[in-house]
């Protein structure tokens, strides 16, 4: 049995996509998440029994967790002190991460207390930050091995303890050679380091054929609107498009925080006629529809 860590469940579609994988090769697991999410990037009806079987650590129950703080020493024994004291003076990135793990310690022992008698096989945990701290110290007090993917936010900007999260996993998931390399520039086995590239599904994400009525072409992009994904250089570069008399449309699908600004800057370059954006998530089933628009 394997026991995945996730901040918010299938929220990612890259956790739901990774874990429908391990349920149709027929891999028992429970899927554990920090919170379970309001909304997630799937509508088939998997996705929907997936979410509701998500075991959700938050919101802690006030009885549960000091009865678990005083049954965990005595249930775990030199583990508990180990753990903890690595909790409290291991290596970290800063005084704050150091709190922040230290909480993440007490919410693994409130995690692993009920599961002692019925132990999984391996910890694994999606992204390396929150919920990778969770598993580790999980892990560590059942006495299982633990191992975890890490992405870009989680190992730079967010990033916490994870000297000890390179050594003491079993295994870490690479997903690019990047990523294989910033862990050996960091210490780690190169034999503990797999990796697994960001896939597609070709039977789903595959062209849909269409017939073209007319000569204007279409721009697709599809995300979540924050800086990285580089948005706003989209929108500038169809004000030059448009400056040197080229007819297109261009279609943004997606949704967050950036919106008000992409929207701001559609405004200001006067393409509201050829840029749009639907301010929706899209859900993975309906993006190769999407996508055959262009």
């Amino acid at each position: 049995m394997i026991h995945y860590m996730t901040a918010d469940g299938i929220a990612s579609p890259w956790n739901a996509n990774e874990i429908s994988r391990v349920q149709l090769a027929g891999i028992p697991f429970t899927l554990n998440a920090l919170r379970k999410p309001d909304n997630f990037s799937h509508e088939a009806a998997w996705a929907h029994k997936m979410n509701d079987e998500t075991v959700s650590i938050y919101p802690l129950h006030p009885l549960r967790l000091v009865f678990s703080l005083i049954q965990a020493p005595i249930y775990f024994h030199g583990r508990y002190f180990t753990a903890l004291f690595n909790a409290l003076f291991g290596r970290r990135e800063s005084l704050h991460v150091r709190i922040t793990a230290l909480v993440h310690f007490f919410v693994a022992a409130y995690w692993a207390v009920p599961l002692r008698n019925n132990k999984p096989d391996h910890i694994h945990s999606q992204w390396a930050h929150s919920g990778g701290t969770v598993a580790m110290y999980g892990a560590w007090l059942l006495d299982v091995t633990f191992s975890f993917t890490g992405h870009a936010i989680d190992l730079f900007r967010h990033r916490v303890a994870l000297q000890d999260k390179i050594d003491r996993a079993a295994f870490i998931i690479c997903i690019s050679d990047f990523h294989r390399n910033f862990y050996i520039d960091r210490g780690a086995d190169p034999d503990k380091l797999v990796i697994v590239y960001c896939g597609l599904d070709l039977s789903l994400f595959k062209p849909v054929e269409k017939s073209r009525s007319d000569d204007v072409f279409t721009i697709l992009s599809a995300g979540r609107l924050v800086e990285k994904k580089g948005f706003v250089q989209l929108i500038r570069a169809c004000g030059l498009l448009r400056d040197r008399g080229l007819e297109f449309n261009c279609l943004i699908g997606g949704s967050g925080p950036q919106e008000a600004e992409l929207r701001r800057l559609v405004g200001e370059l006067k393409l509201e006629n050829l840029v749009t954006l639907t301010g929706k998530a899209l859900k993975q089933e309906r993006i190769p529809e999407f996508m055959s628009g262009g």
